[in-house]
């Protein structure tokens, strides 16, 4: 197909938290801005791709890690 390439500019923001000698937190903000994505539709074995013009992508990503032994 007469694809144009992906492009994409991507941003994050990332906080840890040390609740505990065993427990952290960590939260993610992140922004992903594409132009001309690549988009598959259909299904297989019938699958087309489709530029799409400009695509946004925003979140958040929480992560909580328990370790319950800890390393002297």
């Amino acid at each position: 197909p007469d694809l144009d390439a992906e492009t994409a500019e991507q941003v994050s923001l990332t906080q840890d938290l040390q609740v505990a000698d065993n427990l952290t937190v960590s939260a993610t903000l992140f922004g992903v801005n594409y132009k001309d994505l690549i988009l598959a539709t259909g299904s297989f074995p019938n699958l087309e791709y489709n530029n799409v013009d400009r695509s946004q992508v925003r979140g958040i990503e929480l992560v909580t890690t328990y370790r319950p032994f800890t390393s002297s």
